[in-house]
């Protein structure tokens, strides 16, 4: 049975990019990316229906698909869509992930996302590594996802589901330090 080590924080902390990082250096672990999962996720029929029930047509481009510029507007302006959103989304996406996972070959699994708890796939976590960084750090790299950052739990939230904390630094050797805590979990 595979290990799986999940890999959260807030929004900006790099979580893409210390993975990016990791594969680099060990291609060998599967990657489910809960992000990629919720776009895949907007293109099935049933999610893209039921979107269209709660949100209006609106929310598509000439091509039939969800326009997500346009989902992002009505969902980071009002917390009773986002959860609408979410309510639709989340158990489509850990239905995909659950699926990843019992069809990996790999012996190490790493879900990366900042809502594996809120998708509910925080038990099947063996490790819980929630990434932290400098708030000042962040906001350089946040750009347009700056919305989403009200919507998410704090950096204590992040802390107290963890069984590790990493500090994300953006030093040019924090790839490095940040491989060594993952090979350290698989050992």
């Amino acid at each position: 049975m595979a290990i799986i080590i999940g890999v959260t924080g807030r929004v900006g902390v790099g979580k893409t990019y210390l993975i990016e990082g990791l594969l680099k250096n060990e291609p060998s672990y599967d990657v489910i990316d809960l992000d990629k999962l919720g776009h895949e996720v907007l293109k099935q029929e049933s999610i893209k229906e039921a979107l269209i029930k709660t949100f209006g047509n609106d929310i598509l481009k000439k091509n039939h698909e969800v326009n997500r510029g346009r989902l992002g507007d009505i969902i980071f302006n009002d917390l009773t869509q986002l959860r609408l959103l979410n309510n639709i989304s989340h158990p489509a996406i850990k239905k995909l992930a659950e699926a990843r996972i019992k069809t990996s070959k790999q012996n190490a699994i790493i879900i990366v996302g900042a809502l594996i708890k809120e998708i509910g796939l925080i038990t099947r976590c063996n490790y819980i590594i929630s990434i932290i960084a400098d708030n000042k750090k962040r906001e350089e790299t946040l750009g347009i996802k700056k919305r989403i950052d009200k919507y998410q739990q704090s950096d204590k939230q992040y802390k107290l589901m963890a069984t590790h904390v990493f500090k994300n630094t953006f030093l040019k050797d924090i790839v490095e330090k940040f491989s060594v805590l993952v090979q350290n979990l698989l050992r």
